[in-house]
């Protein structure tokens, strides 16, 4: 006995009888089943918006499933198919644009999750993934040395949640690799001001200040990035390099030798040469030759190595 004939008597006939299987099969996940009899049924009663809606539905759900299983591409055939019967809801074009940022598919996402934003104004989920397309994609731009069009997905992604202090940092990092200081100074101080806690932000700045060749704001937001992250190594190094230009040796020496220490635990050995030859100047900035000699020694035997 079928799963129809079990629950209701007899098989289905009318588009009534097909819809009432489909809810069953629908119940139990048995989705390829469902959407076969909401197919049925709609296709024997075609105005019948009872049907319509149910069949969307059962797209919907296995659309919703598949994603979920990391099917992407059926998911997106399911939501298609969805969108298809009512082209004016948001649901399916978002669960769409979910599938199709998971798949990679980033200028697919994109308009989805746009469609969906204008469709549900009031969707914070359709905004914030727009952001996050635009961020992501920014972010391979940027990395592949394309600054400008990094730019302007930054740009966007603050635009749709300029509250979001990653965009803020991630668009004056790509200031800061193209030589825009000011603007990349502008927008860390913005990513700052939103998380007072981003010491990467504080870093930054500091690099974007030292470029200009103001050490004393480049020292100030060093020794804030410090406070917060202390095992931060960059930071470190380069507020080394910086109290050396302001004569402040020991300090200069003290911070090339915890970078050292860092380096040495982290198995850095392609940056180590580059602090114990800054260390080294600093020594003999302060007439300890012998040290700086051992220093220059490391350095020598650590190009080598690394060679």
């Amino acid at each position: 006995m079928g799963l129809f004939d079990k629950f209701f008597g007899k098989r289905p006939t009318t588009s009534e009888d097909y819809s009432r299987r489909a809810e069953a099969y629908l119940e139990k996940g048995a989705y390829e089943l469902a959407i076969a009899d909401f197919g049925k049924a709609l296709e024997l009663a075609p105005e019948d918006a009872v049907a319509r809606h149910n069949l969307y539905q059962a797209y919907l759900d296995r659309g919703i499933a598949n994603g979920e299983s990391g099917a992407y591409d059926l998911a997106i055939a399911d939501f298609t198919e969805a969108i298809r019967l009512k082209p004016d809801h948001a649901d399916p074009i978002f669960n769409r644009g979910i599938a199709h940022r998971d798949k990679g598919s980033y200028d697919e996402a994109l308009a989805d999750f746009t469609r969906a934003s204008e469709l549900d104004p009031e969707n914070t989920e359709a905004h914030a993934n727009r952001a996050f397309i635009h961020t992501e994609r920014g972010n391979a731009r940027c990395s592949g040395g394309n600054y400008d069009l990094a730019l302007v997905d930054y740009g966007e992604a603050i635009r749709v949640a300029p509250g979001d202090p990653t965009a803020h940092f991630n668009r004056g990092t790509a200031y800061l690799k193209k030589g825009n200081h000011d603007a990349a100074i502008a927008d860390f101080t913005e990513a700052i001001r939103l998380d007072p806690q981003q010491a990467e932000a504080y870093a930054n700045r500091g690099n974007a200040h030292e470029s200009k060749g103001d050490d004393e704001r480049a020292l100030a937001d060093y020794d804030a990035a410090l406070r917060l992250d202390p095992g931060d190594l960059v930071a470190r190094f380069n507020r080394g390099r910086v109290c050396h230009r302001m004569g402040q040796y020991e300090t200069a020496i003290a911070d090339f030798s915890e970078a050292i220490r860092l380096q040495s635990a982290l198995r850095q050995a392609q940056h180590l040469a580059q602090t114990y030859k800054a260390r080294a100047a600093a020594y003999r900035a302060i007439g300890d030759t012998n040290k700086a000699g051992e220093d220059e020694m490391s350095a020598r035997n650590g190009e080598r190595r690394s060679g």
